[in-house]
């Protein structure tokens, strides 16, 4: 008996789910009107029957996001959706949630293909940011989240970085993008403004271990690492010619002695660093 009951429950569920997975003929009618509004005089032969049976067709594909996309953005989303292969269900989805931004969003394959992988984080940064589908492409997951926290003009100069290899050359990009997208428009800045020093291991493990005292200038990078590092070793080289030639270098290795300077410089800047973090630690407990 128990046996009996259990499966005509089962055989009763599975009837009712053509009428859940369909809109409603109310829904269908009156968005049909909406459509029909908008077509105006180029309507031609359409009618709200004629319509409806076009809306049912879309929903029976993509699903009811269909039918909520054309009521938002109108006879546009019918024409794309009814041309639109296995990605029609993401396509109405962006419609039916972003309206006519989701229609700009839908017409582009990459920006679908995109919104497919990564979601609305990644939907949103492409709303408020145009044309940046190759960064988000090449920094996934992590740079739609933190790209969509961030202005114009910060987000540029996340692409510029992306773009030029400098947050390659940083490293540790999904940490990096994590505090940008946690920190928002400052934290791009200060990244920015101190590129060269985040460069340096030390200096970028400081920051993102606690990265609030960098951003908002309680600790300070004294000076540009690229000012302490880079140029005393593209000047090295130059002064050990000039000492060869003088005489006065006969038999250094000069080798040994630029690499010692290398880790004297790096010790130096560790010491620095972690100074600078245990000296704001103890300011801000007393």
């Amino acid at each position: 008996m128990m046996r009996r009951v259990i499966i005509l429950a089962v055989l009763g569920c599975l009837w009712t789910l053509p009428a859940m997975a369909t809109p409603s003929a109310e829904a269908v009618k009156e968005t049909a009107e909406l459509v029909l509004k908008k077509l105006g005089a180029q309507a031609g032969h359409e009618t709200v029957e004629t319509i409806s049976v076009r809306l049912e067709r879309l929903a029976a594909r993509h699903g009811d996001d269909a039918v909520l996309a054309a009521r938002k953005v109108g006879p546009q989303a019918m024409h794309l959706l009814e041309t639109a292969g296995a990605e029609g269900p993401q396509m109405a989805r962006l419609m039916a949630k972003y309206g006519d931004e989701g229609l700009y969003l839908a017409a582009r394959p990459q920006s679908v293909a995109l919104y497919t992988k990564y979601g609305d984080d990644a939907a949103e940064a492409l709303i408020k940011h145009k044309g940046i589908e190759p960064f988000m492409d090449k920094m996934g997951k992590e740079g739609a989240v933190a790209i969509r926290k961030l202005d114009h003009q910060q987000a540029m100069q996340m692409v510029i970085m992306a773009d030029t290899g400098q947050l390659a050359k940083i490293g540790r990009t999904p940490e990096v993008m994590a505090v940008i997208g946690k920190y928002g428009n400052k934290a791009m800045e200060f990244v920015w403004n101190h590129k060269g020093a985040l460069m340096v291991s030390a200096t970028l493990a400081a920051f993102l271990a606690d990265p609030k005292p960098f951003i908002d200038g309680t600790v300070k990078i004294a000076q540009d690492v690229t000012d302490q590092v880079v140029a005393p070793l593209a000047q090295a080289p130059a002064e050990a010619v000039k000492e060869v030639g003088n005489g006065i270098g006969k038999g250094t290795n000069w080798t040994l002695v630029i690499g010692l300077c290398i880790g004297v410089t790096a010790a130096w800047l560790t010491l620095r660093t972690w100074l600078l973090l245990r000296n704001n630690r103890r300011r801000r407990q007393q």
